[in-house]
């Protein structure tokens, strides 16, 4: 079993060269939330009605009358930048006219002060607010840990990764809780398995359905009939908003496979990532022989039917480790390849030759059909790999990981201050040519495991350090092994808004990250003997082993 890996317009450097920004012009507009109606819609929720209507009502009325209306959702009415409007009856007296001039919530916006939101706290502060770290009934050497987070439409967040694990193989249980907008544990549902069974990836569909996929070996049951394991195989499971099963299936051979992300579109089809490993295997099209570890892709409707899938075989070792959908329906992979001379990679497009060992792969795929649209490979003498992807609402794509020696997106060369260096790069979701790019640590090990953006374009990055780092605000030193680290770049020019650490006795590596739909900043990930929210939060400690923990932050 695998080992879970449990120069552009303007250079800016701050001091002891910590933090290098290679970018151009600024992608967004002043005052507009990129990306339209998702994000920064700021509705979604129930609308609310407390001065009069909502606008454009069919009732009857006397013509002419005026009367206060509001379409926002409960709550948010006189708070912040939020106000009523006023509709007209119309001249037949059978209905009113639109709501005008009334301001309803949007994204946060970090560079003006008013309280766009309207929730009534104060702005980009990135205070904790509530966490959840499940009290725990085990004791060492078991381990537990969050691999993914993603947001539901209710308001709350989903978290998947593992719980039970002895040793490297297992046993070991899938893991999956449903946290409330209000912060409380709605359920959580744990699958046991004979051997090693670890969730990597969760997706939220428009409907609320929760997709969850990994590895596992032996027999898993997630609700329907069981799923058995010839050896190290992929999973693929869709529950409802309640927790109850919805559809399960497994793919695999003798050798080992891993399903390692999961996305969702808009119509609710999935996409997955991965790998493959020697013998003959169908992902639920036709049968691919893979040669060593290939990177896959694979696309399914929202009842598990296989649409299209995709195996790379190639010489050597490529990996995918994380997927996104993009804005226009594309999706793009993550991945890492090993590269050794004439030995490189081809993910659709052509071979892509790197400087040596692992480097850091980015493709991007047609949604409807799984046609390569381009790829790029990231590399040097020393290693490279990604920590996540996630598509920015400009319709370009984010990347933060690791990396050793130098590293280049095509805006000059960046070079490790430590011994491990994280970084975070935008790429045009059109090309994959580069944007803006930078690193952060300054001494020791640094790196960047899950990245989100808001409606408004600004990046949170998650990840670990051991050390030193630096994102332009100061440096931040660890004081008790690897700590967590959560920051909030501007999205006009990468400036930090907000920087947070969880440190405390131990290790706290933080794993994954998402943004709601209010701009609040979602972390998961894994602690071992304490972690140190700060007020009012607190100290969580551990109960044996490593323990799960993720935490709401505010925009």
């Amino acid at each position: 079993m695998r080992a879970w890996k449990l120069l552009g317009v303007a250079v800016l450097f701050t001091a002891a060269s910590c933090v290098q920004v290679l970018g151009g012009d600024n992608p967004y507009h002043a005052g507009e939330a990129a990306g339209g109606g998702g994000q920064a819609g700021g509705g979604g929720g129930a609308s609310s009605s407390s001065t009069g209507g909502t606008g454009g009502t069919s009732e009857p009325c006397i013509p002419g009358e005026f009367r206060a209306c509001y379409s926002g959702p409960a709550g948010t009415e006189g708070v912040g930048i939020c106000k009523a409007g006023y509709e007209i009856c119309g001249d037949n007296g059978m209905g009113w006219g639109p709501c005008e001039g009334q301001i309803l919530p949007v994204v946060e916006y970090c560079s003006v002060p008013e309280d766009e939101d309207c929730d009534g706290r104060v702005a980009c502060t990135g205070a904790p607010e509530a966490a959840f770290t499940p009290p725990g009934n085990l004791v060492d050497p078991m381990l537990d840990g969050i691999s993914d987070v993603a947001v539901t439409p209710d308001g709350g967040y989903v978290v998947a990764g593992f719980v039970d694990v002895l040793g490297s193989s297992g046993p070991g249980s899938v893991y999956v809780a449903k946290i409330g907008p209000d912060g409380a544990m709605q359920w959580e549902k744990r699958y046991p398995c004979e051997g090693l069974a670890v969730a990597r990836g969760v997706a939220v569909s428009p409907a609320g359905h929760v997709t969850v996929v990994g590895e596992f070996s032996g027999m898993i049951h997630f609700g329907g009939s069981a799923l058995k394991g010839l050896g190290s195989d992929i999973f693929i499971a869709t529950i409802d908003a309640t927790g109850t099963h919805i559809w399960s299936k497994s793919f695999g051979t003798v050798n080992e496979e891993s399903a390692q992300d999961v996305d969702i579109d808009a119509a609710g089809n999935l996409y997955v990532t991965g790998s493959v490993m020697n013998d003959s295997v169908s992902l639920g099209g036709a049968a691919t022989t893979p040669d060593e570890d290939d990177l896959f892709v694979a696309s399914y409707d929202s009842a598990g039917n296989h649409r299209w899938s995709r195996i790379f075989v190639n010489q050597s070792t490529q990996r995918g480790r994380r997927i996104t959908v993009m804005k226009n329906g594309n999706v793009a992979v993550a991945g890492e390849a090993w590269t050794s001379g004439a030995i490189g990679a081809d993910l659709g497009g052509g071979l892509l030759l790197g400087g040596g060992n692992y480097d850091l792969v980015v493709a991007v795929y047609d949604g409807a059909t799984g046609a390569h649209v381009w790829s790029k490979l990231f590399g040097s003498t020393g290693n490279q790999f990604p920590g996540s992807i996630v598509a920015a609402p400009n319709g370009n794509v984010l990347v933060t990981g690791r990396f050793v020696d130098t590293l280049n997106f095509g805006g000059g060369e960046m070079t490790a201050a430590g011994m491990l260096d994280g970084y975070v790069a935008e790429l045009a979701g059109s090309n994959g040519n580069h944007v803006r790019s930078m690193r952060f640590g300054i001494d020791g090990t640094s790196q960047g495991t899950g990245i989100a953006a808001d409606g408004a374009g600004n990046v949170v990055v998650t990840g670990h350090f051991n050390g030193s780092i630096d994102f332009g605000s100061g440096t931040i030193t660890t004081s008790d092994g690897p700590d967590t680290f959560v920051v909030k770049l501007a999205a006009f020019d990468w400036a930090p808004l907000w920087t947070r650490t969880f440190g405390g006795t131990g290790s706290q590596t933080g794993w994954a990250i998402t943004v709601d739909a209010k701009g609040d900043t979602i972390v998961g990930g894994s602690f071992e003997q304490q972690i140190v929210f700060g007020a009012p939060l607190g100290t969580v400690t551990s109960s044996g082993g490593a323990d799960i923990f993720s935490v709401r932050l505010a925009p």
